[in-house]
C-alpha cells in the first residue's frame, strides 16, 4: 500500500497547485534568503538590524491572508492567487530595479517589502486552501500533507540556487540581479499555473 496515492494527481486542480507551491515556495526561499545577504553584504547592516528590517514584511502577511481568505471563500482561490502572484512579481521587480549600493530603507526596500508581504498574504494560505479543497474526505491529510512537503522542496531549492548565486565572498549589487529575475520569473509562473485552481463553491 503506498503512503501517497498517486491518484491525486488525476486532479487536475491539484496538480496544478503543487506545482505553483513548488515555483512559489522557490521564489519565497530565495527572496527572503537574498534578503539578509543584501542588507549585511551590500548595506553593511549588522545581523539584528537586518532582522528588524524585514519585520514589517511579515507583519503585512497576516492581515492579507485573512482578509484573502474570506475572499477566496466566497469567490474560490484562483482570483486571490492569481492577483497575488502577479503582486509579488511586482516585489521581485521593484527589488530587482529599484535599490542601489548606498542604504536608503524606507524609499527603496520598504515599497518592495510591503509588495511581498501582501503577495505572501495571498498567495501561500491560498495554495494550502486550494490544494485540499476539492479533494474526498479520505485523501485530505494525505493530500495536504503532500503539498506542505512540496512547499518544502521548494524552499530547499530557493536556498540552494541563492547560496550558488550570492554565496561568494565578494558581493555587488550586480550579483542580485539573477536572483530577482528568478524571483519575478517564479512569480509568473506561479501565477500561470493558478489559472487552472478551479475552487469556486457551488451555488445552492
Amino acid at each position: 500500500a503506498p503512503l501517497v496515492d498517486l491518484a491525486l494527481f488525476a486532479n487536475r486542480s491539484y496538480s496544478a497547485v503543487n506545482l505553483a507551491t513548488l515555483a512559489f515556495g522557490t521564489a519565497f526561499a530565495m527572496m527572503f534568503f537574498a534578503f539578509f545577504s543584501y542588507m549585511t553584504r551590500i548595506w553593511h547592516f549588522s545581523l539584528p538590524l537586518a532582522g528588524l528590517a524585514v519585520t514589517p514584511g511579515p507583519l503585512m502577511v497576516v492581515p492579507t491572508a485573512i482578509i484573502a481568505g474570506r475572499i477566496a471563500a466566497r469567490t474560490g482561490h484562483r482570483p486571490i492567487l492569481v492577483i497575488g502572484s502577479l503582486v509579488y512579481a511586482a516585489s521581485g521587480l521593484w527589488l530587482l530595479l529599484v535599490p542601489g549600493s548606498e542604504p536608503a530603507y524606507a524609499t527603496q526596500w520598504l515599497p518592495g517589502l510591503f509588495l511581498s508581504g501582501i503577495g505572501v498574504g495571498m498567495v501561500l494560505p491560498s495554495l494550502s486552501g486550494a490544494a485540499v479543497a476539492g479533494l474526498p474526505p479520505a485523501q485530505y491529510a494525505v493530500g495536504s500533507a503532500v503539498n506542505q512537503a512540496t512547499r518544502q522542496l521548494g524552499s530547499v531549492l530557493g536556498v540552494a540556487v541563492t547560496v550558488l548565486l550570492v554565496g561568494h565572498a565578494h558581493l555587488t549589487r550586480a550579483d542580485f540581479l539573477p536572483v530577482y529575475g528568478m524571483h519575478v520569473a517564479l512569480a509568473l509562473v506561479t501565477g500561470l499555473l493558478c489559472m487552472a485552481v478551479k475552487t469556486r463553491p457551488v451555488a445552492k
